[in-house]
């Protein structure tokens, strides 16, 4: 293999003093010193440790050792500082970006590390015997640049140059060595799923066509670990898949991802794989196996929930992207006209609102200009203003602000080399009306809550009245009163979807005065 431009091996030098730190012994009472409760200093000392044993020359049986003695604590301390990165949307804080900036560092040398053992244990002169850790070296230089990857995507940032090509080379590599498919030890010693040069791969391409833009920070780790247990559904071939519309490529000698080209389009690289999706779309037929519908999509905020399983919502995503279909907003921006816009339900409720004299700062417009016709481009003056799943109403500048359409926010980028956010959306309706609504039985009569409603025509079917809320006590089923105008009226709640981070959706329909007597009857008042 070629030398990488990104894995730069420093200048190594002979010192035996210092080596004897890394003997197993030294290296397990190192371990035992670390301040845990401390994970600010553990991450200083893991990396000075890291960056300097990669200066230092010595065996690559003794730098595999090391490596995969401290890889415990090391995952530890990377999984402590992405979720740092992920409780927050876009723009990021001088903080989180600090915090990503030494978290790449980080990984790039622990990556290092393990490329220094993949260049000596495949060097012509090797033998077979002092060769027998190539694999699992080659599989965790992958990882390592995989995590780089999953880091990147979090930031919304794009992966820095030679990341690719690397690991594109290293898998080739592998298939020269014929250790692709070879098993490797996991952290524990145990034999695990993934574990092979080939299913690490697999991975990391599954989650480059999963477009990072249209995921949640929190989703991205999500959808990398979820990936492990579809490996053995993706098939690398030599030629074109047959029967496929958009065939998905990996151009092996360039410095991108994987991706899907047009049915025929001639491709003049030597080292060309294809992708057979076959097996995983039949997987994805049976969807029962593979779908949590516990909170949906933008409900739940556990980050340690199973990978095994994803909300519906978040796979009907993937397979749309999987299976060849670009993420995109709606057009409504043709006319390439600035928007004012606001984020959140109660800025979209005063502002729609006839009685609504001032703002407060949280419910106040942005101007956007557009960016194309699907996308809106923006600088935000507060960090976390935005992320996927945010709810938007917007205007043309020349209309009131009562007037506004209502969407989610399904793509965002950071437009490279400045503070600028772009996002497109997508829509839930052109114009939507402010109601309240009160809880029944109603103990409590004065308490009333926002929510905006709209009507939807579907082709062929009668008109439905929507309810958007921000609540996730409500449920299918549940019996409200709609305060409308000058109007109030009980109505069943219908069809609940979660349609972005803290809001769902119903179909309501009224009810009867006397039916929600009886649905609200209490037993008798004895003991």
């Amino acid at each position: 293999m070629r030398n990488s431009f990104f894995l730069v091996i420093p200048e190594q030098q002979v010192d035996p003093v210092r080596l004897k730190l890394y003997e197993e012994a030294a290296l397990q009472q190192w371990l035992e010193e670390l301040p845990i409760v401390n994970l600010a200093l553990s991450t200083r000392l893991m990396h000075d440790f890291i960056l300097e044993s990669n200066k230092l020359r010595m065996s690559a049986q003794q730098r595999m050792g090391f490596l995969e003695l401290i890889r415990s604590q090391y995952l530890v301390i990377e999984d402590d500082m992405r979720s740092r990165l992920v409780r927050t949307g876009l723009p990021k804080s001088e903080n989180e970006q600090k915090i990503h900036k030494i978290l790449v560092e980080i990984e790039r040398e622990y990556a290092i590390a393990y490329w220094i053992v993949v260049k000596e244990q495949t060097g012509r002169n090797i033998s077979w015997f002092q060769g027998k850790n190539a694999a699992l070296a080659i599989q965790r230089t992958i990882k390592g640049l995989s995590s780089i990857v999953i880091s990147q995507y979090i930031m919304s940032l794009p992966v820095p140059e030679w990341v690719w090509i690397d690991v594109h080379s290293l898998y080739t590599l592998g298939v020269r060595l014929k250790k692709e498919a070879a098993k490797v030890e996991g952290v524990t010693g145990l034999i695990q799923h993934g574990g092979t040069i080939q299913d690490s791969y697999k991975q990391i391409i599954l989650l480059s066509l999963a477009d990072s833009t249209g995921l949640m920070s929190k989703e991205i780790q999500q959808v990398y670990e979820f990936t492990e247990r579809l490996t053995s559904l993706v098939v690398f071939e030599k030629a074109e898949t047959k029967g496929v519309e958009c065939p998905c490529v990996i151009l092996q000698d360039e410095d991108l991802p994987a991706r899907f080209i047009k049915k025929g389009e001639s491709l003049k690289e030597n080292l060309v794989l294809y992708i057979n999706f076959k097996k995983l779309y039949k997987e994805f037929d049976k969807k029962e196996k593979l779908k949590n519908d516990v909170n949906g999509r933008y409900g739940s905020t556990d980050l340690s929930g199973s990978a095994n399983t994803l909300p519906i919502e978040l796979l009907l995503y993937l397979e749309a992207r999987w299976f060849g279909v670009a993420l995109s907003g709606a057009v409504l921006f043709a006319d390439r006209l600035s928007r004012y816009f606001t984020i959140g339900l109660d800025s979209a409720y005063e502002l729609q609102s006839a009685t609504s004299v001032s703002l407060h700062e949280s419910e106040k417009e942005y101007l956007a200009e557009s960016h194309s016709k699907t996308a809106l481009m923006c600088a935000f003056d507060k960090p976390g203003s935005l992320s996927i799943g945010s709810l938007i109403s917007f205007r043309k500048t020349n209309q009131p602000e009562h007037k506004r359409s209502i969407g989610v926010v399904n793509k965002i980028s950071v437009q490279k080399g400045t503070d600028k956010i772009g996002f497109e959306i997508a829509l839930l309706t052109q114009r939507a009306h402010v109601v309240q609504y009160g809880v029944l039985p109603e103990d409590d009569e004065n308490e009333k809550h926002k929510a905006l409603i709209y009507a939807l025509k579907s082709e062929g079917a009668e008109e439905r009245s929507i309810l958007i809320v921000e609540s996730f006590m409500l449920k299918e089923l549940s019996v409200v009163r709609l305060y409308l105008n000058d109007k109030n009226f009980p109505i069943v709640l219908r069809d609940r979807k979660n349609i972005g981070v803290g809001y769902w959706q119903f179909d309501c329909r009224q009810l009867e005065e006397q039916v929600v007597a009886t649905k609200s009857n209490k037993g008798y008042d004895f003991t």
